[in-house]
């Protein structure tokens, strides 16, 4: 399979809410991946839910992720893209904290994402050595700042 991008969307329809944590603040949900399939060592690069890469990460302090396979035999890596500006040649993974989990079976996993300190943000799922050919990935990224 070739690789392949796909535009993340708010889970809200139309304009994003912003949902009040228990600890103060705000979250913002972005459905990153939805079934999306990761068959091989395919890589699937998320885009912004409008136009453009990436989207900006500036408001945000915290982020963490929820992500869930199916499929035999999966292994993937969720990897963070991140830029100075929004340019798609400009997207790196970083050398702290660019993949923070590799998941080989189909349970929920919740992880912390440490972005560095950049303006941008793209997320990446890559197939790995073994990962099936009927594997999908769902993701949700949370956004989480002080004061937006």
């Amino acid at each position: 399979m070739a690789d392949a991008t796909v535009r993340a969307e708010w889970i809200e329809s139309g304009a994003p809410v912003l949902y009040r944590t228990p600890g103060g603040g705000i979250v913002k949900m972005l459905h990153a991946f939805k079934a999306e399939l990761v068959n091989g060592t395919a890589t699937v690069d998320m885009l912004a839910p409008s136009t453009g890469f990436g989207f900006q990460i500036d408001d945000f302090k915290n982020f963490g992720a929820w992500a869930k396979l199916a499929g035999t035999t999966p292994n993937v890596t969720l990897r963070l893209l991140q830029s100075w500006d929004d340019a798609e040649a400009d997207y790196v993974v970083p050398e702290t904290g660019g993949s923070p989990i590799t998941i080989t079976d189909t349970t929920a996993h919740v992880v912390s994402v440490a972005p560095t300190a950049m303006r941008w943000l793209r997320l990446r799922l890559v197939g790995n050595a073994g990962n099936g050919t009927n594997v999908t990935a769902a993701v949700y990224l949370y956004c989480m700042g002080a004061g937006l």
